[in-house]
C-alpha cells in the first residue's frame, strides 16, 4: 500500500477517540452533568506525533477555548454571592 502506516494510524486513533468521547458524554448525561464541547483546530493540519509544535498548539487551543467560553451564557451559582 503506497499510503503507508500514517493514514491507517490516523483512522484508528480517530475511531478510538470518537468512541471514548461518546462514552464520556453518555456518563455525564446519566448523572446530569452539563458538558460543553469545544472543537479545537490548528491553522495547518498537525500530525499527532508533532511534539515540537506543543507551545504553538497550546496557545492556539487556549485562545479558541477562551473565545468560545466567553459566548456561553452566564449562570448564577448558588454558592457564588
Amino acid at each position: 500500500d503506497s499510503e503507508g502506516f500514517g493514514p491507517l494510524f490516523n483512522r484508528l486513533f480517530n475511531t478510538i477517540q470518537k468512541r471514548q468521547m461518546e462514552l464520556e458524554f453518555a456518563v455525564a448525561a446519566a448523572v446530569r452533568v452539563p458538558v460543553h464541547y469545544i472543537r479545537l483546530f490548528a491553522a495547518d493540519p498537525v500530525p499527532v506525533y508533532a511534539f515540537e509544535r506543543w507551545e504553538e498548539l497550546i496557545q492556539c487551543g487556549y485562545e479558541q477555548a477562551r473565545q468560545k467560553i466567553e459566548l456561553w451564557p452566564r449562570q448564577k451559582r448558588w454558592w457564588l454571592f
